[in-house]
């Protein structure tokens, strides 16, 4: 079967905000963490 171009770009954009949002969620938890990590150093 064929998908037309239009539907591939969909597809495509909606996979790459959901990469961009777990990106972030990995950052602020990476984030999260370091702060912990200075908390219990000092």
């Amino acid at each position: 079967y064929t998908t037309s171009p239009e539907v591939d770009i969909q597809v495509l954009q909606r996979l790459r905000s959901m990469i961009d949002k777990q990106r972030d969620q990995i950052r602020a938890r990476d984030r999260d963490i370091a702060q912990k990590n200075m908390e219990i150093e000092n």
